[in-house]
C-alpha cells in the first residue's frame, strides 16, 4: 500500500512539474523535504512514538492513582480522629452538663434548707 503512495507522489509530481505548476524554487523544495519528513516519520515512528505515549500516561495514571490512595488515607485518618475528639467533646459536655446541673441542684438544696 505504500508503494502506491509513493507511485502516485511521484507520478503526480512529474505532471505538475512538467506542466510548469510547481515551479522549484527554494520554498517549495523545503516545503517538499518537510512532507517527506513528516511522511518518513509517521511510517517510520509511529510504533515507538506510541509505545513512549503509552508508558508515560501508565506512568501518570499509576502516579495519580498512588496519589488519590494517600490523600484517601489522609481524608480516612483525619475523619477517624476528628471522629474521636467529637465524641470525647460530646462527652465532656455531656459530664460537664451533668455536674453542672448537680451543683445547681446542691446550691438550690443549700439555699432552701432551714437553718
Amino acid at each position: 500500500m505504500m508503494e502506491l503512495y509513493i507511485i502516485v507522489s511521484i507520478v503526480s509530481l512529474s505532471l505538475l512539474s512538467f506542466l510548469d505548476i510547481i515551479v522549484y524554487n527554494e520554498e517549495i523544495l523545503l516545503t517538499v523535504c518537510f512532507f517527506c519528513f513528516l511522511f518518513y516519520c509517521f511510517n517510520s515512528l509511529s510504533k515507538s512514538v506510541e509505545s513512549s505515549f503509552e508508558a508515560r500516561a501508565a506512568k501518570f495514571e499509576q502516579d495519580l492513582l498512588s496519589s488519590y490512595g494517600l490523600l484517601q488515607s489522609t481524608l480516612v485518618t483525619d475523619f477517624n480522629l476528628f471522629s474521636k475528639t467529637q465524641r470525647f467533646i460530646d462527652q465532656y459536655t455531656i459530664t460537664f452538663s451533668c455536674f453542672n446541673f448537680f451543683l445547681s441542684s446542691c446550691f438550690t438544696y443549700i439555699q432552701k434548707k432551714p437553718m
